[in-house]
């Protein structure tokens, strides 16, 4: 099947009301099946034997989705969950299918680390944490991980133990450990991020002075990062 064969075949599907079509207000169209039609569909799917190369793509599409997905303080909640938050299912399914037996520990760990601001935004803290951790515990049995993959888990870990249980001495170390990681990091998102959790980590237990230096070389780090939202954040740690 080819790129150029796919729309006439999606259009086809749907005047058969085998897709429900779904329009968000602009030209925009969202496809979908029914969940009888999903099933039926699965089914034939495995039979064809095409089903663990089509697992892996829907995998892929969805990291690639998530990973455009990025900081959500560059839009509004609302908007960024209108358009993200419709993939819930899918991430899931993405998920499961990369931690079974028959899936990618590689893609499971990067897409879970991926996944982990939509789990955030969702305020799905307690079922995205086991998933956070089986990826932390495949950590050393996969390579050729992108380099900022680490710090984004230890981070997320950190922020879900802060909401699932509050702040303490163990949400403190756990950012410590994002810092740690993100030290041979070149991303400098990915550095800045893990310089915040530090800063929370310090704040929240009341050491200031630690917290201050923090957020001093926050605000250093902002004039580097894409997006002028990075220095209203520094300018917000300084005031506290």
């Amino acid at each position: 099947l080819s790129r150029a064969d796919a729309p006439a075949l999606v259009a086809r599907l749907a005047a058969k009301s085998l897709l429900v079509v779904q329009f968000d207000g602009s030209t925009l169209a969202t496809y979908r099946l029914l969940e009888t039609t999903r099933d039926f569909a699965l089914e034939r799917l495995r039979a064809s034997g095409d089903h663990e190369p089509s697992a892996r793509r829907h995998a892929l599409c969805m990291r690639a989705l998530l990973r455009h997905a990025g900081d959500a303080s560059a839009v509004t909640r609302s908007a960024w969950m209108a358009h993200y938050g419709a993939w819930l299912d899918d991430v899931r399914s993405a998920l499961d299918w990369a931690f079974s037996d028959a899936g990618d520990a590689r893609l499971a760990v990067a897409l879970t680390a991926d996944a982990m601001p939509l789990a955030y935004q969702l305020r799905l803290w307690r079922e995205f944490f086991p998933r956070l951790q089986g990826a932390m515990a495949l950590l050393p049995t996969v390579a050729e991980l992108e380099p900022d993959t680490e710090v984004k888990l230890r981070h997320a870990r950190a922020e879900l133990v802060i909401h699932m249980h509050g702040a303490g001495p163990e949400t403190r170390a756990m950012y410590q450990d994002a810092l740690d990681a993100a030290r041979d990091v070149t991303d400098a998102v990915a550095a800045a991020k893990a310089r915040d959790g530090a800063f929370m980590g310090a704040f929240v237990v009341g050491d200031y002075p630690l917290a201050l230096t923090l957020a001093r070389r926050f605000k250093e780090d902002a004039q580097r990062l894409p997006h002028a939202l990075s220095s209203v954040r520094a300018d917000r740690m300084l005031a506290q």
